[in-house]
């Protein structure tokens, strides 16, 4: 048996939170539009953050079992470490560990054709602020995928068919009571199909397509509907993209692309969707040697569009797209 081992140690810091503000309220009234009343102090919000570290310890091993066979094992350790804080004391103390296990398999029946699965459970640091002495348990996820690789033109096309079904816990969210906290909600659920199709189609000219039908949806929660979806998840999304080297002219290339979504939900819980957009950007670059000149353009035809809130922090928020936009950039790589 042949093995691929890699190991090593990380380490996260995070800090979040609101800095404290005074406040005053006034009265409007709007049969009256020319009635203003003065404004009236009111209780001033305190600060609130939240602190937390992360140190990490992984191990992974690729083991060839067989000539058709590898297998994938892996182990990462974590220490959580949380504080709260209120007006910069800290009055809440926090400290978890967790092991995060992966197991995945690839059998090669035939030399076009290989079938994988792979299982794995995470865990990711909630740093957070509630208003009080609370600290956040860490996230905890769980995926499970399968699927087949298919080599649909030897050497230049490639195409891949996985379905994926994951579920995560201790989810950070807003505070439905007060916006400027959060809260643990229950549990989520995305599961759906994934198709990709990477290659070459022809001398020097590339393709990467891929396409998602997701359905995420809330499973169990304190404050959300439960099997509300999930915002800013589009049931359909896909995208193409494909660029071409210029054999005449050595070191150049273009590119464009299409990135599309469907209708989804805008916030939590579900009061309205945004409708479903294509936006299209495209790209000239040219390479010298170690030199490359690349010019981007996006949202070709300036199509506008909306993304919601998050899961995550304020879900009742509307970002505009990005407008038509053109970017140059020049790099330098060092080393072969």
């Amino acid at each position: 048996m042949k093995h691929k081992l890699l190991a090593g140690a990380d380490y996260g810091y995070l800090e979040v939170g609101s800095r404290g503000s005074t406040v005053s309220t006034m009265t409007l009234d709007l049969f009256n539009s020319s009635y203003v009343s003065g404004l009236t102090a009111s209780d001033p919000l305190q600060s609130h953050q939240g602190r937390g570290k992360d140190y990490g310890l992984y191990v992974m091993d690729q083991v060839t079992l067989t000539p058709e066979i590898k297998a994938m094992l892996a182990l990462r350790a974590d220490r959580f470490v949380n504080e709260s804080l209120q007006s910069d004391v800290v009055v809440g103390r926090g400290e978890q560990s967790a092991l995060s296990p992966r197991l995945g398999l690839v059998w090669q029946p035939w030399n076009k054709t290989s079938l994988f699965a792979d299982w794995s459970r995470s865990h990711a640091p909630n740093v957070g602020h509630s208003g009080s002495n609370v600290t956040y348990d860490a996230e905890v996820a769980e995926q499970i995928e399968v699927g087949v690789k298919q080599d649909l033109i030897k050497d230049r096309l490639t195409g891949s068919v996985a379905l994926f079904n994951l579920k995560r816990k201790n989810i950070l969210t807003t505070d439905p009571v007060n916006p400027l906290l959060q809260v643990l909600s229950g549990e989520q659920r995305s599961r759906g199909l994934e198709v990709d199709l990477t290659g070459a189609i022809a001398a020097g000219w590339q393709v990467i397509a891929s396409y998602a039908y997701t359905q995420a949806t809330v499973r169990a929660d304190t404050s959300t509907p439960v099997g509300d979806t999930l915002t800013n998840v589009p049931r359909h999304s896909g995208s193409v993209w494909t660029t071409y080297e210029f054999k005449s002219l050595p070191g150049l290339k273009a590119g464009a692309g299409v990135y599309a979504m469907g209708a989804r939900e805008a916030s939590l819980p579900n009061t309205f969707k945004l409708a479903g957009y294509a936006r299209t950007d495209l790209m000239l670059a040219y390479q010298t040697g170690p030199w490359k000149t690349q010019f981007n353009v996006f949202n070709v035809f300036n199509r506008r569009y909306y993304t919601g809130g998050s899961a995550s922090n304020f879900n009742y928020t509307l970002s505009p797209s990005r407008p038509l936009a053109a970017q140059v950039s020049v790099s330098y790589r060092f080393g072969s």
